[in-house]
């Protein structure tokens, strides 16, 4: 895939972060499968003057299911395909507080 390769090119002077970059973006490419369906079907029913479920599934989309997003995502990442903590985990690359 492109990812790693792109990863490079902003975090490629951390290995743990790199790994971390391409776990993401790779999530991140999955999730335009679900939101294109999610687009497409609002639309539909837009087109077919159902602006209930038009409106719900936009509602969804753009509340439910991100928040849901953001309190499962993190809970598999919490060690890389190596084994080793994720950078998440520990604070080893946070850049603030800088270190003295």
């Amino acid at each position: 895939m492109a990812c790693r390769p792109l990863a490079a090119i902003f975090v490629s002077y951390d290995a743990a972060l790199l790994e971390l970059t391409t776990t993401a973006y790779k999530l991140y490419a999955l999730c335009y499968l679900f939101m294109g369906f999610a687009i497409y079907a609002s639309a539909f029913f837009t087109a077919l003057n159902n602006g209930l479920v038009s409106a719900l599934i936009s509602f969804l989309r753009t509340l439910v299911f991100q928040v849901a997003a953001v309190i499962a995502l993190p809970l598999p990442s919490a060690s890389t395909a190596s084994g080793s903590p994720s950078p998440w985990a520990t604070r080893s690359h946070a850049w603030w507080p800088p270190r003295s």
